[in-house]
């Protein structure tokens, strides 16, 4: 990163747990004193390549970290931790021209010590990004975009985020489908650890490009380029954030709320938050490990 943005995020940071609700202005930075060797990672010098977008997205996440340490009630847990982008080259057969065209998805944000974190929001460092519509994609290139939703069980044991006492955001599934040739290029950072958690919270599964999901060339991957034949399948799973909590300390209601609102499956309200609903989502009771937990508190 060249130096100057590293002096950016560590801006965004302590303002962040300083003034957090007042409009931003030069004195709000004028007490920071930032540090960075040149020559480091967080501190590029020419003829080093530089690219801001990843290396910030962690950065700022590893200073949020290491204040947990001793303000935990000041930040959040961690958000799902990037940018997962993609993007499709190809012949369009509608005007035989090249094309190529990207899209960046959202992650969940963490839980924090007096709210629930973001649903499927594009993070925290990258204000000025946004997504591609699906109108856009599917019209600019040969791809299909069969789903587009915030994962339900996003704190379950195979992808996404968790929901904590108060809730961590929910990261996406999309499901995309090819209708021609072409190549297919990932671009997934935060692929391999998990997104950290807080007072004992739980930590969701890291963000996930799927390809060929189903198939012999069923693949797992972050930051990749393939080529794709017609009728090709990729999912791309972004991560929730982190919990802020034991989850058996969210109130029943609120787990009936997330039910409800199919962020949460009935069995993974049982198995994971130890709130037991019928069908039409009322409450039948509590687990014996739930109660169990709140007796030994």
């Amino acid at each position: 990163m060249p130096f100057g943005a590293t002096i950016a995020l560590a801006k965004v940071f302590l303002k962040s747990i300083t003034t957090p609700t007042e409009p931003g202005n030069a004195g709000h930075g004028r007490p920071l004193v930032v540090k960075a060797e040149p020559g480091t990672l967080f501190h590029a010098v020419y003829p080093s390549a530089t690219f801001t977008l990843w290396t910030g997205i962690v950065a700022l996440e590893l200073l949020f970290k290491a204040a947990a340490q001793g303000m935990p009630e000041l930040v959040a847990a961690s958000s799902g931790g990037d940018v997962p982008g993609f993007m499709m080259l190809g012949i369009h057969p509608d005007s035989g021209r090249p094309f190529a065209l990207s899209n960046n998805d959202p992650v969940g944000w963490g839980g924090t010590s007096t709210h629930d974190g973001c649903d499927a929001t594009i993070h925290m460092s990258e204000s000025i990004v946004r997504n591609t519509p699906v109108e856009i994609l599917e019209t600019r290139t040969t791809m299909l975009f069969d789903c587009v939703e915030m994962q339900m069980d996003s704190g379950g044991p195979v992808f996404g985020g968790v929901t904590d006492p108060f809730d961590a955001g929910v990261g996406i599934r999309r499901d995309i489908r090819f209708l021609t040739d072409g190549e297919f290029i990932s671009v997934a950072k935060k692929t391999k650890t998990r997104p950290w958690a807080l007072d004992g919270g739980l930590e969701p599964e890291p963000n996930a490009f799927v390809l060929f999901p189903g198939t012999e060339k069923e693949k797992r991957v972050g930051t990749y380029r393939t080529l794709v034949k017609a009728g090709d399948h990729v999912l791309n799973l972004t991560a929730g954030g982190g919990g802020y909590g034991h989850p058996f300390l969210r109130e029943p209601e609120r787990v009936r709320e997330d039910v409800l609102d199919e962020l949460v499956s009935p069995e993974q309200a049982e198995s994971r938050y130890g709130v037991r609903l019928d069908g039409f989502g009322k409450i039948l009771g509590l687990t014996p490990e739930r109660e169990a937990y709140a007796s030994g508190r």
